[in-house]
């Protein structure tokens, strides 16, 4: 929530110090076996993902 984005919207890159970063949780037991292992490149073309942090960013892109 706030009256500005949390990412670059055109990118979706999460911008810096934004609440959106190292936000993800682990799953539901029930999605468990459909894990995130692939995101958006700033190309929109789909790249493996990790995580750089504590834990996973929320959205398309991992900062």
């Amino acid at each position: 929530t706030g009256a500005t984005a949390p990412v670059d919207t055109t990118t979706l890159v999460p911008l810096a110090g934004s609440a959106v970063i190292d936000q993800a949780q682990a799953s539901p037991s029930a999605a468990s076996a459909y894990p995130v292992n692939y995101q958006l490149s700033t190309s929109y073309v789909g790249t493996a993902r990790t995580a750089n942090g504590a834990a996973a960013d929320l959205g398309a892109i991992e900062k």
